[in-house]
């Protein structure tokens, strides 16, 4: 479907649940501003139409950020394949209305798709009435970046940079030190051998996960039952503090978290499917089976011609997985 970046901005506004929830994939005509037009792609949508990925920047990545103390909007982060306007994520945060129902960590996120085709990776982080861009070729990474994240915790926004030599970087940002067209403090490494990454704010503080060829790590500490694990990939639900685990052999595990992404004593749960290697695997709470099972979503991207095709499918996630556990967790190495 086709629209334009303003509509676009309309539906944030006026729909927001319902297009945070059902947006599969969003593109950008790049240098275009709020004049420029859009292709999306809603979940359960089976049209078949083929996309030209010439020429559209696609969104990957949203968060909108607040501040725990304040309970204001402090900022958002936008992670995109190729370059776009300043002005659209700044519009697209713009556009959330003040009664904006967040999750629990005061982090409202969306990820998208996109056809796996190569284009550099672009972020951008706002705050005010400013935006900056985050270039990684100007860090001098060990590797080209193959994934970007920010979280806001403590009174600063953390970026964390994985390069496809599967080192970590990372840096801090102060709200009031992003300025359009200012300098992003260098990033230092971090860890390194890991294959993804996945960040939480908890109470103020930061907490990461860390997916390697043997396991997932807590910080440095291995948690026990995922040693083993070649781990291609985590994946937070967008609404609820749910971690789930893929592996290269296309495996899905979820993680025993509870509300505040802290490991509890839970077992690690398997799900009864397995992954090709050229699905991507998406969370989020507006996703269920045709028989009204809460799912995650495999997004594929069939190639044809110039172009590619949309398609999806869903995997039903057991009860257990369904939610996290309330209770104080007890975390283990």
């Amino acid at each position: 479907m086709n629209n334009t970046i303003v509509n676009f901005i309309a539906n944030v506004n006026g729909q927001t649940k319902d297009v945070f929830r059902k947006l599969a994939a969003i593109g950008f005509t790049p240098d275009m501003g709020l004049s420029g037009k859009t292709y999306t792609q809603f979940t359960g949508d089976k049209s078949r139409a083929l996309v030209n990925p010439e020429g559209i920047t696609f969104g990957l990545k949203f968060a909108a950020m607040k501040d725990m103390g304040s309970n204001k909007i402090v900022g958002s982060f936008m992670l995109t394949r190729g370059p776009l306007d300043l002005v659209v994520p700044l519009a697209i945060t713009s556009a959330l209305p003040e009664n904006t129902e967040f999750p629990v960590d005061n982090h409202l996120r969306w990820r998208t798709s996109a056809p796996m085709v190569e284009g550099k990776l672009y972020g951008y982080l706002t705050n005010g009435n400013q935006t900056m861009e985050i270039d990684p070729e100007k860090f001098n990474l060990d590797a080209e970046a193959i994934d970007m994240q920010i979280v806001y915790a403590g009174g600063y926004f953390h970026l964390h940079v994985l390069t496809a030599f599967g080192s970590v970087y990372e840096s801090r940002i102060k709200p009031q030190n992003i300025v359009t067209n200012g300098y992003l403090p260098k990033p230092h490494k971090l860890k390194e051998n890991v294959t993804s990454v996945l960040t939480a704010p908890q109470k103020g503080e930061l907490i990461a996960f860390f997916g390697t060829r043997n396991g997932v790590y807590f910080g440095n500490q291995l948690i026990e039952d995922t040693k083993g694990l070649e781990v291609a990939d985590l994946v937070v639900d967008s609404e609820n503090p749910r971690i789930f685990v893929r592996t290269v052999q296309g495996k899905i595990y979820a993680l025993p978290v509870d509300v505040n992404f802290l490991l509890t004593h839970g077992k690690l749960i398997e799900i009864n499917d397995t992954m090709q290697d050229n699905e991507q695997l998406f969370a989020g709470p507006g996703v269920f089976t045709p028989d009204k099972q809460i799912a995650l979503l495999a997004i594929n991207w069939i190639p044809e011609n110039d172009g590619f095709h949309y398609e999806e499918r869903t995997i039903a996630v057991s009860v257990q997985a369904h939610y996290p556990i309330e209770y104080t967790p007890r975390i283990r190495a």
